[in-house]
C-alpha cells in the first residue's frame, strides 16, 4: 500500500467518518451539541480543500457508487433519518432524493449506480425504488408487502448486494432483483449474497439459494452466516451447494475453482452509526501519535511499525444477519462464508476470541467483540470494540478501531491493547472513540482517527 494523503483537520464538532473516489477523500464532521454536520473535500492528490458544505443534522455517507448521505436526529433516545441525498465528491454538491418523509424510508443499497430505498409514503404497500445521480427516480416495484403503522420502530430492514436485496419487516419477507425490476416472497431473516447466476440467502437454520427470478434453487441447512453486501462474482449457485455441504463437516475452507485476486466493487456497507453522546470526545491519553509525537501513519502494507505488534488488542461488534443460525455451530463459534482476495470461503471466529482465516492464518480478537470485517482484498481489516465496564446509570465508554491483516493472519497494524485502555480511563460513560479505523472503498484504503481528526489515504499498489 501506498500512502497518498495525511493530514490532521480542525474544525466544528467531531470526526465522524471520511469517503473517497480515490481523486476527493470528503470529511464529516458532526457538531452533536448543535445538531449540524460539516462536510469538506481535499485533493487527494495533492491535499488541497476544495470544498465545504454545512447543514442541519447528523450526517452518514455510504462507501458506495453512488455515495448515498442520510441525515439522522436522536429524540428521545431513538435515532430517525429524516432525509437522503446523493454526494458529489468532484463538487460537493449533493442531490435531494424524494424518498418520503421521516421513518417512512430505508436506504437498501446501489447498483450500477442507482440508489435502491425501501419506500412507502402515501401507500398502503412498501415500494422499492431506485434513483439514479440526479436523483431521478428510475425503478418502482410494489412489494406487496403491508407498509408499517409505526414511523419510529417500523422494524423495515434491507440488504444489497449486486442486483439482489433482502428485504424484511416483522412478519414478511422476500427477495428484490434490481435489472429485472422482480421481488419474490422468500423466507429470508439476513443478508443476501449476490453469485454469478443468482443469490444465497440467509434463513431461519440456513441457507438459500435464490435464482434470478428470486424463486428458492437449494436449501441447505447450516450454520454458516452470510456476510452482507459481499459479491462473489465467481461463484455459481451450484459451487455455493457444493461449498456449503463441505462446511458441514469442515468449518474452514475455501471453493474450488478460481485462485486468482479477487477485486469485487466497493463495499455497499454503510459506516456504523454515529452514537447518541459524544462519540469523539478527545482525551489525553488518546494520542494517535508514533513515538516520534507526529500524526500516527500507519503502515498497511508492512514496511513500517505497526502500533502494536500484539493482535490480541482490538475493540466491537460483528458482521451479524437479524437472526444469526447456530443449528450446527459449536457453543461460541461462527462460520461466515464471504468474498476473499482469493476467492470465495469460509472464514471461521472460534469460541476463544480468533479469527481464521482459509489456509490456517489467525487473528486474535483478544476480549474484544468482532464489529464486521473485510477480507476481500490482500490486506483484511478486522473491526472490534473494547469496552469498559459501567459508570453509574451511564453504560460504559468504549474504543472502535481496526487491526489490519495479511492473508496468513500477521498483524500488520492495530491500536493496541495499552493504548485502548488508557483511551477508555479517561473517557465518559457511553462514549464511543474510534482512534484507529481502517476502510476499503473500491481498492483505496482509508484510514480515520477520529480523536486526534487525522485522515489517511493509502492506494493499492
Amino acid at each position: 500500500m501506498d500512502l497518498a494523503l495525511e493530514f490532521k483537520e480542525k474544525g466544528v464538532g467531531e470526526l465522524a467518518d471520511a469517503v473517497t473516489d480515490g481523486k476527493v477523500v470528503a470529511t464529516i464532521r458532526n457538531d452533536l451539541s448543535r445538531s449540524t454536520h460539516t462536510v469538506t473535500g481535499y485533493s487527494v492528490k495533492t491535499g488541497k480543500k476544495m470544498w465545504t458544505v454545512k447543514d442541519e443534522g447528523w450526517l452518514e455517507c455510504t462507501r458506495t457508487s453512488p455515495i448515498v448521505c442520510q441525515t439522522t436526529v436522536y429524540e428521545e433516545g431513538d435515532r430517525t433519518v429524516t432525509d437522503a441525498s446523493i454526494l458529489t465528491l468532484s463538487s460537493g454538491k449533493t442531490v435531494a432524493l424524494k424518498v418520503g418523509p421521516n421513518g417512512k424510508f430505508v436506504f437498501a443499497g446501489t447498483h450500477e449506480d442507482i440508489a435502491y430505498f425501501l419506500t412507502w409514503e402515501g401507500t398502503e404497500d412498501i415500494h422499492m425504488t431506485g434513483f439514479d445521480k440526479t436523483g431521478a427516480p428510475v425503478a418502482d416495484k410494489n412489494l406487496k408487502i403491508s407498509a408499517p403503522k409505526s414511523t419510529v420502530k417500523h422494524g423495515v430492514k434491507a440488504d444489497m448486494s449486486g442486483p439482489y436485496a433482502s428485504v424484511r419487516t416483522e412478519d414478511e419477507s422476500g427477495v428484490y432483483v434490481a435489472g429485472r425490476n422482480g421481488y419474490g416472497p422468500l423466507p429470508v431473516t439476513g443478508p443476501c449474497i449476490a453469485v454469478r447466476d443468482g443469490a444465497v440467502c440467509q434463513v431461519e437454520g440456513g441457507i438459500v439459494g435464490v435464482h434470478p427470478n428470486s424463486k428458492e434453487a437449494w436449501r441447505i441447512d447450516t450454520s454458516v452466516t452470510v456476510v452482507p453486501s459481499s459479491v462473489i462474482s465467481e461463484l455459481t449457485l451450484a459451487k455455493a451447494e457444493k461449498l456449503l455441504q463441505g462446511a458441514l463437516s469442515n468449518s474452514v475452507g475455501t471453493a474450488s475453482g478460481p485462485t486468482d485476486d479477487h477485486k469485487p466493487e466497493a463495499s455497499e456497507t454503510p459506516s456504523p452509526s454515529p452514537s447518541p453522546s459524544p462519540s469523539t470526545r478527545p482525551s489525553p491519553s488518546a494520542s494517535g501519535t508514533s513515538p516520534s509525537g507526529k500524526a500516527s501513519r500507519p503502515s498497511p502494507s508492512g514496511s513500517r511499525a505497526s502500533h502494536s505488534s500484539n493482535p490480541s488488542s482490538r475493540p466491537s461488534r460483528m458482521p451479524t444477519p437479524d437472526e444469526t443460525a447456530t443449528s450446527q455451530a459449536r457453543p461460541g463459534e461462527e462460520n461466515y462464508l464471504v468474498s476473499l482476495a482469493s476467492g470465495p470461503g469460509l472464514v471461521k471466529r472460534t469460541d476463544g476470541g480468533n479469527l481464521v482465516f482459509p489456509g490456517g492464518g489467525v487473528v486474535s480478537l483478544g476480549t474484544s467483540s468482532l464489529v464486521d470485517f473485510d477480507v476481500r482484498h490482500s490486506i483484511a481489516v478486522v473491526n472490534a470494540k473494547q469496552r469498559a465496564a459501567s459508570r453509574g446509570e451511564a453504560s460504559g465508554p468504549a474504543v472502535l478501531s481496526s487491526t489490519l491483516a495479511d492473508r496468513r493472519g500477521k498483524v500488520l497494524a492495530n491500536l493496541g491493547a495499552d493504548k485502548a485502555n488508557r483511551i477508555l480511563a479517561n473517557a465518559s460513560g457511553g462514549d464511543i472513540l474510534k482512534p484507529f479505523t481502517f476502510a476499503w472503498q473500491g481498492d483505496t484504503l482509508v484510514f480515520v482517527d477520529a480523536v486526534n481528526g487525522v485522515v489517511g489515504v493509502y492506494t493499492e499498489k
